[in-house]
């Protein structure tokens, strides 16, 4: 039997809502509206669902502040950001707090359900893929869990986003290797043409910060000038 997902839509435009709902449930999806980011927050938790649509500008708590919240709860459930703001400080900004993706409104629904269905592709790949498999190198201060989605070092857990997840594991897992910026798209959004390549760079970016919290002097993930990055070796102290 095909799996129902549930998408939740935190947009408190209700022409977004009416859309939006037409089209999921058309799909087979089964949807779940908030009105505002601090009705979501509230009610969110005792119903997770398998993918947030989130827009920015909201009343009480808005769309980023949101998700900076929910990311400190829940790392796995991809957030999609669906938002009337244009402006790449916003996109950026998005991003960084958490979102896996951001596409501008007014949208087009072919394009969102394709990046609906990449987002609940590449989850449920990664859960068939890893159900047992963890890993940990001997001398790194660094362990995977594969099956949890969770990144350690030092003993302390990383707060990463799939997307996250999807790019450290692609260069941890093989060190020395250079990674060209369409190279991580792949693993990180397979199958979505959709994607720059420059949200890569934001999210490397986001993943030193995230790691460094911990571990300050890291610099194990090094811009290739001209290619990409790569995971360098023997570099622990």
């Amino acid at each position: 039997m095909k799996r129902t997902y549930t998408i939740a839509i935190i947009d408190d435009e209700k022409s977004i809502q009416q859309t939006l709902a037409y089209t999921l449930e058309s799909e087979g999806y089964t949807v779940h509206f908030y009105d505002s980011g601090s009705i979501a927050l509230e009610q969110i938790k005792d119903d997770l669902p398998d993918l947030i649509i989130l827009d920015i500008m909201m009343p009480e708590i808005d769309g980023i502040t949101f998700c900076s919240i929910f990311r400190k709860q829940n790392n796995t459930i991809p957030v999609i950001f669906l938002s009337s703001r244009i402006d790449e400080l916003s996109k950026i900004e998005a991003l960084e707090r958490g979102g896996d993706d951001y596409l501008t409104k007014p949208f087009s629904i072919k394009e969102l359900l394709v990046r609906i269905s990449v987002c609940l592709r590449r989850v449920e790949q990664y859960r068939k893929e890893n159900t047992i498999h963890s890993h940990k190198k001997s001398e790194s201060p660094f362990s995977v869990d594969y099956a949890g989605w969770e990144v350690y070092v030092h003993n302390h857990m990383l707060n990463l986003t799939v997307t996250e997840f999807r790019i450290f594991t692609a260069l941890y897992s093989n060190p020395g290797v250079v990674f060209t910026r369409e190279k991580l798209m792949e693993k990180a959004y397979p199958e979505d043409f959709y994607i720059s390549d420059r949200n890569v760079d934001m999210h490397i970016t986001r993943i030193r910060k995230k790691i460094c919290l911990y571990y300050p002097d890291f610099k194990g993930i090094e811009t290739v000038y001209g290619l990409g990055y790569r995971y360098k070796e023997n570099q622990y102290v």
